[in-house]
C-alpha cells in the first residue's frame, strides 16, 4: 500500500534498510521527490534546507549523514554537499554488466502501452551507460515485439527508427486492429431470423435434464410397448419392424453417407404458414454428414480467395459454416447475404440446420480450369464445406455414368506369335560394339576379387556361362586397368538372379 501525505508535505520518510537489494532505486525516487518539492519553497537557505532534507529523511538517515565525513563531500553549495554526502553511502558504483542485464530482461507485458514500455526502458538506460541510448531502446522494442507484422513494420525504417516513430507505428497498427476486428461481425437484420437453441434430451425417455447414462432416467429399467426391449420408452423407440430382438443388440459397423437428398415438401399446418415471410418458398432437404478427406479440392472463391471444397457426389446444395464465411469476408470477399432461404436442410438423424442466408459468386476450379456462378448456403456451427454433385460436374471434379474405356485395336500376344524369332532369347544389337565413355581425368582402379559364398559360386559360374554363350560380354586374357567384383542379386522370382 502506498504511503500517504498531506499536500504540501515533503513526502514520507525513507527506510535505508528495507531491502537493501533496491536502496539506490528507491534513494533515487525519494531525492527527485524531495527537491520538487524544494522548488516548491521560497526564501529558504542552504542550512534550511537540509535540515527539512534530515527531518523528513528520518533518525537512520541523520545517522547515516553524520557518520560520513565532511571533508569528502564535492559540491558549489551545502545542499549539494548534503546529497553528494548521501548518494555516496545509497548509490555506490553501478554495476554497468548487472543494469544492461536488466535492460535486456525487460519485455513488455500484455496490457502494457507502448508508452509505459518505452517510459520504462528509458528510466533503466540511464544507469547502462550506452553512447546511443534511443538505438539501445530501438533495439530492445524490436527484439521483445511478440506481434510478427508490427515487427515487420519496424524493420523496415531501418536505420530511420527512433522511439517516436516506434509509438507513432503502434498506435496507428493497434488502431486498424481493433477496427479491423470490429468490422469482422456480420450485422443481420432485426426481426429477420429468430435464433432456436437446441437442447439436448434424453434418447431413453426423451425428456431434458439429463443424459442416457443417468441413473434417475425413469425409462432406464422400462419395457418397450413397441419392441419388448427394456432401457427405452417406445416414443423413443429406434427398432426397426420385422427384424428379431436378437439382431438389435449385434454391433453394427459406422458408415458415413456421403451425400445431400433433396425431396419435396410436405404441407404445413396454417399455424406454421403465419410465421413465414409471404416472399419466401419452402422446400426440404437432409444433409448428411461427411467424414472423408480424400475429396478436397482446392477452388476459388470470386476468383481470387482460395479454399478446399469437398466434392459431394449426391448433394443438391452447396453449403459453408458460418466461421468460413466470416473468414472470406475478412479476405475480401464481396458478396450480398440473402438472408431469406428458401429451403430447409436437415443433418444426419433428423436435425434441422440453423441457417444463415445465401449468396451467389463465381467458383473456379485450377485443377479442370473451369468457372461456374452458383450459390452457396451459410449455415450457423462448425463443419466441412460442400460442392454439390451439378457444381462438382460443371467445373470438370465429378464424372457419374459409365466409363468410356478405349480398347486397343490388337493385343501383344498376338504381335509375339507372328513374330517368334524377334521375341526370342535375348534382345540385342548385331554387329555392335559397346564402346563405354571414360573420363580420362578419372583414376581407375582395379579392385580386387571377392570370395563368393560356396552356395553362390554355381550361380556365378552359370551366369557367366549365359552372357558369353549369348555374346553379350567377352573374356579378357590381357591385364585391364579397371576392374569392379562381381555382385550377385536374387530376384523376386524364384531361381532367378543379377550379375
Amino acid at each position: 500500500m502506498a504511503t500517504e501525505y498531506a499536500i504540501g508535505a515533503a513526502g514520507p520518510q525513507f527506510s535505508p534498510y528495507e531491502n537493501a537489494n533496491t536502496v539506490a532505486e528507491r534513494w533515487r525516487t525519494w531525492k527527485r521527490n524531495f527537491q520538487y518539492y524544494l522548488d516548491g519553497q521560497i526564501g529558504l537557505s542552504d542550512k534550511q534546507k537540509i535540515a527539512r532534507l534530515l527531518h523528513q529523511a528520518g533518525p537512520d538517515v541523520q545517522e547515516i549523514y553524520e557518520s560520513i565525513a565532511e571533508n569528502e563531500a564535492v559540491g558549489t553549495t551545502e545542499l549539494e554537499k548534503c546529497f553528494y554526502r548521501l548518494d555516496l553511502y545509497f548509490e555506490p558504483e553501478v554495476n554497468r554488466a548487472y543494469e544492461r542485464q536488466k535492460f535486456r530482461n525487460l519485455t513488455r507485458n500484455k496490457n502494457e502501452s507502448m508508452e509505459q514500455y518505452l517510459i520504462k526502458l528509458r528510466r533503466q538506460s540511464k544507469f547502462c551507460g550506452f553512447t546511443n541510448t534511443d538505438e539501445a531502446i530501438c533495439d530492445q522494442v524490436i527484439e521483445k515485439c511478440a506481434d510478427a507484422k508490427l515487427k515487420r513494420k519496424f524493420l523496415k525504417k531501418g536505420k530511420d527508427i527512433t522511439p517516436a516513430i516506434i509509438l507513432e507505428i503502434t498506435r496507428i497498427y493497434e488502431l486498424e486492429k481493433t477496427n479491423e476486428e470490429e468490422e469482422i461481425s456480420i450485422e443481420v437484420p432485426e426481426n429477420n431470423v429468430n435464433k432456436i437453441q437446441s437442447k439436448s434430451t434424453c434418447f431413453r425417455c426423451g425428456r431434458q435434464g439429463h443424459f442416457a447414462s443417468s441413473k434417475v432416467c425413469p425409462a432406464l429399467d422400462m419395457k418397450c410397448d413397441k419392441c419388448g426391449i427394456r432401457g427405452h420408452f417406445s416414443k423413443c423407440c429406434k427398432t426397426k419392424k420385422g427384424k428379431p430382438k436378437d439382431s438389435v443388440n449385434k454391433k453394427k459397423r459406422k458408415k458415413y453417407v456421403k451425400y445431400v437428398i433433396e425431396s419435396a415438401s410436405e404441407s404445413e399446418d396454417s399455424s406454421d404458414e403465419d410465421t413465414s415471410d409471404e416472399n419466401c418458398e419452402e422446400s426440404v432437404n437432409s444433409v448428411f454428414n461427411i467424414e472423408s478427406e480424400n475429396c478436397k479440392y482446392t477452388i476459388l472463391i470470386g476468383e481470387k480467395l482460395s479454399y478446399k471444397f469437398i466434392v459431394d457426389s449426391g448433394a443438391s446444395v452447396n453449403v459453408i459454416d458460418k466461421n468460413t464465411f466470416k473468414k472470406l469476408i475478412r479476405q475480401g470477399l464481396n458478396v450480398k447475404l440473402n438472408t431469406c432461404v428458401n429451403q430447409k436442410y436437415y443433418a444426419y438423424g433428423g436435425k434441422e440446420l440453423s441457417q444463415l442466408g445465401t449468396f451467389k459468386t463465381t467458383l473456379y476450379s485450377p485443377d479442370s480450369r473451369k468457372q461456374v456462378q452458383t450459390e452457396i448456403l451459410v449455415y450457423k456451427g462448425h463443419g466441412p464445406s460442400l460442392l454439390s454433385r451439378q457444381t462438382s460436374t460443371q467445373l470438370g471434379l465429378l464424372w457419374v455414368g459409365p466409363i468410356h474405356q478405349i480398347e486397343p485395336l490388337f493385343q501383344m500376344t498376338d504381335v509375339v506369335n507372328k513374330y517368334p524369332d524377334i521375341f526370342k532369347g535375348v534382345g540385342r544389337l548385331l554387329n555392335f560394339k559397346l564402346q563405354i565413355p571414360i573420363d580420362p581425368n578419372v583414376k581407375l582402379i582395379a579392385q580386387p576379387i571377392r570370395r563368393q559364398p560356396f552356395n553362390m559360386r554355381p550361380i556365378e559360374e552359370r551366369l557367366i556361362k549365359e552372357l558369353l554363350d549369348s555374346d553379350i560380354i567377352e573374356p579378357v586374357t590381357g591385364p585391364t586397368p579397371c576392374v569392379s567384383p562381381s555382385h550377385i542379386v536374387a530376384k523376386k522370382a524364384k531361381d532367378q538372379y543379377r550379375l
